[in-house]
């Protein structure tokens, strides 16, 4: 296979959130330092027969996704984290998508579930005497399913 020529740096990606399950988007690219996907591993299921050396696999359903958010403190009453505070406070529906490659068109785009995207974990702004760097904190949410399509 020839080596690819599409390769890019995330250092413009474009990334945003909607407190209204999604008719409303608000970048948050100036506060989002960092975008961790991870689960979703679809369960495995294995049975072996008394014939055969191997087992007989199956697949089920898919495990719930977590994105893990580091965000700037902007240490205000309003904006992208106080927006995230009452959120995880309150326990609303809170969907958020995400565009590694900056979010033109043709480029791909990861949005969380329409019914099923939390907040679970907030830690709560924490203070470093010997840390230089903008004050930080990494967010949890949850969801049932990420959808990736290209943005139109």
């Amino acid at each position: 296979m020839a080596q690819t020529n599409s390769a890019f740096a995330s250092v413009g990606a474009a990334i945003e959130y909607a407190t209204d399950g999604g008719t409303t988007w608000n970048d948050m690219a100036g506060t989002t330092v960092r975008v961790v996907p991870s689960g979703g591993e679809r369960m495995t299921g294995e049975r072996f027969t008394l014939d055969g050396d191997t087992g007989i696999i199956t697949v089920g359903k898919r495990a719930t996704f977590s994105v893990a958010l580091t965000l700037l403190d902007e240490n205000a009453t309003s904006g992208t984290y106080a927006d995230f505070l009452a959120y995880y406070e309150s326990g609303g529906l809170f969907r958020v998508r995400w565009s590694p490659a900056g979010g033109t068109t043709g480029d791909l785009q990861n949005t969380s579930d329409a019914n099923y995207s939390y907040i679970t974990a907030f830690p709560y702004g924490a203070a470093d005497a010997e840390e230089a760097a903008a004050q930080a904190v990494e967010v949890t949410m949850v969801m049932a399913t990420i959808t990736q399509a290209a943005v139109a």
